[in-house]
This record gives structure tokens, sequence and C-alpha cells, in this order.
């Protein structure tokens, strides 16, 4: 019984292989094959990488008596950009790809804090920009700023 069970998983693994295979065969026929060998050598395969690592410095000045970790939100999604402990300051890096658009919101969660955390408005953040989340001990008057970055 176990050695079916392998088998088939052997049998699906080369099946998925075999199908990688044939699609990259079938991208580098469309483009031509020394087109794809080249690229492949010189990191030119997907210049969409260079947008996806793409990064905005955001400042964060903990001005709470708690550490506090930064997320960004996306479509009711939070993903984690760094903590920041309490009085302090620091410099997380922003994926552009997280921005809606170029907008972007923060949620701030309070560690060691029962309460749901804090979500900024939305602003519009691009490449020339530097945000600055001011996160008070009350809520309320924590705030986002952009401004434009000098470095």
């Amino acid at each position: 019984m176990e050695v079916m069970h392998t088998f088939r998983s052997f049998a699906r693994s080369a099946v998925v292989l075999v199908a990688v295979t044939w699609v990259s065969v079938a991208a580098c026929a469309s483009h031509g094959t020394n087109a794809c060998l080249s690229a492949a050598c010189d990191g030119s395969a997907d210049s969409s990488a260079d947008e996806w690592a793409r990064t905005v410095p955001l400042d964060i000045m903990n001005r709470d008596v708690l550490d506090i970790v930064v997320y960004a939100y996306r479509y009711g999604e939070r993903y984690r950009l760094g903590d920041v402990v309490a009085h302090a300051s620091a410099t997380l890096a922003l994926p552009l790809r997280l921005t809606d658009g170029g907008e972007v919101q923060l949620f701030v969660h309070r560690i060691g804090e029962q309460a749901a955390g804090y979500l900024t408005n939305a602003v519009r953040v691009g490449v020339g920009d530097r945000p600055t989340l001011y996160v008070e001990h009350d809520a309320q008057l924590s705030s986002l700023a952009v401004f434009p970055d000098r470095d």
C-alpha cells in the first residue's frame, strides 16, 4: 500500500516537472532561444523584479510607553513591516507593492495590549516621498504625514 502511495507521489511530481519544462520551452521558442539564454545569464529575465523590490523609507516615532508592531494594511490583510520599541524612533522599509494605486494605510498594534490596534487614514505614497508615523499613547492623537524625501 505504501509503495503505491510513493509511486503516485512520484508520478505527480514528474507530471509537474514536465509541465513546467514544457512552459519554459514554449516561452523560449516564442522569444527566441538566444534571448531567453541571455536574459537568464544577465538577470534581465524579469524586469518586474525591480518593481517588486522598490521601497520607500517609513519613519516611525513611537512616543508610546509600549513597544509597537507596524503593518501595512491592504484589502483587510496586514503585512508586517517591523517593530519599534517604546519611546524610540526607527526607519522601516515600506514596499511600494503594498500600496493600492499609490495609497497606503498603516496598522499599529501595541505589544501586550488586548485592544485591536490603530488604523491610519489612507495617504498617497510614491517614490521620492517619506511617510512619517507619529504614534502617541492616546491613539486618537497619532498621525501619519508624508514629506518629500531629502536623501
